[in-house]
């Protein structure tokens, strides 16, 4: 039932790939080694320096946002997915409770 639950979940989710190892390990895969971190110009002259600073802000700010996603969308996975390993195992115990 596990293998039918994490191939379902890597199918269903978003970003499936870090659902199933959450599941496969049975523990929250940690996403903080992927989270961006800011660059720094290195340049001299001012005007260049500010240019490419604000390039650099652009994009850290746009990576960190595809990241916090990465992480809500793992919460939110997690969520479902328990709860239907939570209805599963309540649908498969039914007929032993009620007998």
């Amino acid at each position: 039932m596990k293998e039918h639950i994490i191939s379902y979940a890597q199918r269903a989710y978003r970003y499936g790939k870090y659902i199933v190892g959450s599941l496969q390990n049975l523990k929250k895969l940690d996403l903080k080694q992927q989270r961006p971190t800011k660059q720094v110009t290195t340049a001299k002259d001012m005007d260049t320096r500010k240019l490419e600073q604000d390039g650099f802000h652009i994009m850290y700010q746009a990576e960190i946002k595809q990241y916090l996603e990465r992480v809500q969308a793992l919460e939110e996975s997690l969520n479902r997915a328990y709860a239907l390993i939570i209805g599963t195992k309540t649908i498969a115990a039914k007929p032993f409770r009620d007998g």
